[in-house]
């Protein structure tokens, strides 16, 4: 036991020994102290923001933005490919905080800060025309007097058809337009491609004028006033388009309608009777009586006016009237020669001349107030219209539809032979542009300033009655109370 008491108190000894020189320490140290005085790293954080300008610092990307504007990921793309100082910057680092024009403003976040603006090209993806204008048929497209529609009027055809057109974007040649197709091509930034669009043309409106009778006249007055005559009523317009019935009712069929220089309008019927409404007349639908034939074959088919004002009337029976004034009417002499019967044409040329064709299809001449003769250069033929236009000229058109003309003196000279043009039931002249314009069938032929003649489309039914404004517009009423109109367009 002894023994074993000895080596346990050794090895005590010893095992203290070495713990005192484990746990040597500085002679200043306090042993009981539990601070750590060793050297240790520091891991509070203090970190600096990065002004994302400091890293972006070519802000003119130099690249087209093509399609929708780019998002976080594209952008980065693009201000890594500029910029090199930026490779360590993310999708997080940033947001785009606003997109005008060509411009895209990003501001930093998270270890980033300050806002810097991008400069893109913008583009727009180029297009095939042939996806946008789908509608390759504009329908009917109203002309008016011309041959072709103009290039605005086809521009706007066009967007109508199809709204999600751009205009500014195409190209049309005023050479590409036709009179049934025009040829769009693209401006080649941002459509590509050729089309072509189909349409077709017409000439006349058609004037919702309710009159819904027969026209048989058209007179304009010297303010632009138009009016219509229509079974036994006369209709005035004041803007073209809108008509009301004039309260006189004629009776009988009116055969003659005609305005002279100072506004007043003359009517005359089928029983021999001439009225006046004059142009300052307190009641605008009054009608005054001014005259009555006394013959026996008194009905008057046709009535003409000069540049004063004398009213001249041709009846049924051939002869041919001047108003003298009062009530009544003086025959002038000359017009019963020969086999005459029923005056179907009257005009007053200028100068104090008159011309007549009868049933007979003879044109008769009363050259300043002369007895009437038949007209030089008439013979062989069968003549149904006469008009005055530029210069007083005269124009006759036969059964055919040959165009003949008389100058101031002299004779009158075919002027041209269309082809196939008969029933003519009208004629009247343009003196402005002297263009003359048929009426026949459903249709109204207009000289093309060559002496060729070319239809007008869109009438229907018989055209009666043809006039001119002072501003060249054309209109025309048919056998079914149609009223049309052809706008000279400039």
């Amino acid at each position: 036991m002894k023994k074993l008491l000895n080596i346990l108190t050794t090895m005590s000894l010893s095992s203290g020994l070495i713990l005192n020189s484990t746990a040597c320490t500085s002679p200043n140290s306090d042993p009981n102290s539990n601070t750590d005085t060793s050297t240790s790293a520091d891991t509070s954080t203090n970190t600096q923001l990065i002004n994302l300008s400091d890293i972006i610092r070519i802000t003119d990307l130099g690249i087209t933005m093509v399609g929708t504007t780019p998002n976080e990921t594209k952008v980065l793309a693009d201000i890594k490919t500029k910029n090199p100082t930026a490779n360590t910057l993310t999708e997080n680092d940033f947001k785009i905080i606003q997109v005008s024009n060509n411009n895209i403003t990003i501001t930093g976040i998270n270890k980033y800060k300050g806002e810097v603006t991008l400069k893109y090209k913008k583009q727009t993806v180029k297009t095939d025309l042939n996806n946008i204008i789908l509608n390759k048929d504009l329908g009917e497209i109203y002309v008016g007097q011309a041959n072709k529609p103009a290039l605005e009027q086809i521009k706007t055809e066009i967007k109508k058809k199809n709204p999600t057109l751009n205009i500014t974007s195409i190209n049309i040649l005023d050479s590409d337009i036709t009179t049934t197709t025009v040829i769009v091509t693209g401006d080649g930034n941002q459509y590509t491609g050729i089309v072509k669009v189909e349409f077709t043309i017409t000439n006349f409106e058609e004037i919702n004028a309710k009159i819904g009778n027969s026209i048989s006249n058209i007179t304009i007055d010297n303010k632009g006033n138009i009016y219509v005559s229509a079974k036994g009523y006369v209709y005035k317009s004041t803007d073209g388009s809108n008509f009301t019935k004039m309260s006189k009712h004629f009776a009988n069929e009116i055969s003659g309608l005609v305005a002279d220089n100072i506004g007043n309008i003359y009517v005359s019927n089928n029983i021999g009777e001439v009225f006046i409404h004059t142009h300052n007349s307190v009641n605008q639908n009054e009608f005054e009586i001014i005259g009555k034939m006394k013959d026996k074959t008194n009905e008057i088919t046709s009535i003409s006016i000069d540049e004063n004002n004398n009213l001249y009337a041709g009846t049924l029976a051939g002869n041919v009237y001047k108003h003298n004034g009062t009530y009544g009417f003086q025959l002038i002499s000359g017009t019963k020669s020969g086999n005459w019967t029923k005056i179907n044409s009257l005009v007053y040329g200028g100068a104090g001349n008159l011309y007549a064709v009868n049933k007979q299809g003879e044109i008769y001449e009363s050259i300043n107030g002369a007895d009437f003769k038949q007209a030089e250069g008439t013979s062989g033929s069968i003549f149904t219209h006469l008009a005055v236009g530029k210069n007083n000229y005269i124009y006759a058109i036969t059964n055919l539809g040959d165009i003949f003309c008389k100058y101031f003196t002299g004779p009158f000279r075919q002027l041209s032979k269309t082809d196939g043009l008969t029933s003519v039931s009208s004629l009247m002249i343009d003196k402005n542009s002297g263009i003359i314009y048929i009426g026949n069938g459903s249709s109204v032929f207009r000289s093309n300033g060559t002496n060729k003649f070319t239809p007008m489309s869109g009438m229907v039914w018989t055209v009666n009655a043809l006039a001119i404004d002072q501003d060249g517009n054309l209109y025309a009423g048919n056998e079914n109370g149609g009223f049309y109109k052809s706008t000279k367009l400039i």
